[in-house]
């Protein structure tokens, strides 16, 4: 099901502790584009052309409702209010699923770290409806695997049978 695919971002933007949080409360639908950049190339050898895949780079948009006062909320608040640019735009987000629990330790998931920027699409909403604010969230930088503990809510590079340090 959708629920034990699990996204977390820093809301602190990329301070010297992480803050991470679930995007959960308010969000109906999440879909994390993986956006392949692709080279096709057909010389004049060739029948047919020959495609290679170069990189990726997710994205995903979030839609959320202003309908609970949480630490996302406030953080994207925080966003919508001042419009970060440049730096200040830049955090990470962890993405997990539940079923890749690490044997032998409670609440401890096989993760990825994807370094990201964040800008605002928009705000608003209809008459008697909450507050929309619609987040953008592109990768920039390369995934970092490591184990993510939601107990502490914190990312540790590494594998899941020998990790290094924390809040990477």
């Amino acid at each position: 099901m959708r629920e034990d695919l699990r996204h977390y971002i820093d809301t602190s933007m990329n301070a010297e502790v992480a803050l991470y949080h679930l995007l959960g409360d308010g969000i109906e639908s999440l879909t994390e584009e993986m956006n392949p950049e692709e080279e096709t190339k057909h010389y004049i050898n060739m029948s047919k052309a020959a495609n290679s895949i170069k990189s990726y780079q997710r994205t995903f948009e979030v839609d959320k409702e202003d309908c609970v006062e949480d630490e996302v909320q406030t953080w994207i608040d925080g966003l919508v209010d001042k419009l970060p640019v440049g730096a200040n735009a830049k955090t990470s987000f962890v993405r997990f699923r539940l079923k890749d629990a690490v044997s032998g330790s409670t609440g401890v998931y096989k993760a990825i770290k994807v370094p990201c920027t964040v800008s605002v699409a928009s705000s608003g909403g209809s008459g008697g409806d909450y507050v929309h604010n619609v987040i953008n969230i592109k990768q920039c930088g390369d995934d970092v695997e490591g184990t993510f503990n939601i107990q502490t809510s914190t990312f540790t590079a590494g594998t899941a049978t020998q990790t290094t340090t924390s809040e990477e």
